[in-house]
């Protein structure tokens, strides 16, 4: 699964979000790879939770899974204790992304495979995604190996000269 996070990006808006979207529905339908747009943190079934960009304390993030448990949650952490502490909640994701990782060229799966085995081995009971440096197919391929069951992925989609490519080699690394 790819989470595809819009950001503040001028083509994640109007009719170039809406383009988007249908990129992302359209790469979806073609892989059967489920690709979720998230558009202001948010996506059909539920919300973006302490993003790098918007962190949240602990007491915040579990209030609100305990106020809204219906939605579906893919929370962020960026360290191995972390991650232990915030699937206590139960989200219903949990992704790994390094901040000092994000928006780069250097893949979290190549920068950080021993995390991101550890996550997945400790906390056995969640889906792990990853996100930050994920740009190829490799990237993609290299996390799954590692366990994590799907990417959370920005600049690598929203600053591409032609997303639905990049899009497309991202979904295929789950084939």
């Amino acid at each position: 699964m790819i989470f595809v996070n819009f950001k503040n990006y001028a083509n994640g808006r109007g009719e170039q979000g809406e383009k988007m979207q249908r990129i992302c529905h359209q790469i979806a339908a073609a892989t059967g790879v489920p690709i979720y747009p998230l558009i202001a943190g948010r996506w059909s079934e539920g919300i973006l939770l302490n993003h790098s960009s918007k962190p949240m304390t602990f007491s915040q993030i579990k209030n609100f899974i305990r106020q809204f448990p219906s939605f579906k949650t893919l929370v962020c952490c960026s360290t191995i204790e972390e991650g232990l502490k915030l699937a206590q909640l139960k989200p219903g994701y949990l992704a790994y992304e390094p901040a000092e990782l994000i928006g780069g060229r250097i893949s979290v799966a190549t920068a950080r495979p021993e995390i991101i085995k550890e996550l997945v081995e400790r906390i056995n009971f969640l889906p792990i995604l990853v996100g930050a440096g994920i740009h190829r197919r490799a990237d993609v391929v290299k996390a799954r190996q590692l366990g994590a069951v799907g990417i959370l992925v920005s600049a690598a989609i929203m600053t591409a000269p032609d997303p639905q490519k990049v899009l497309l080699d991202l979904a295929q690394g789950f084939q």
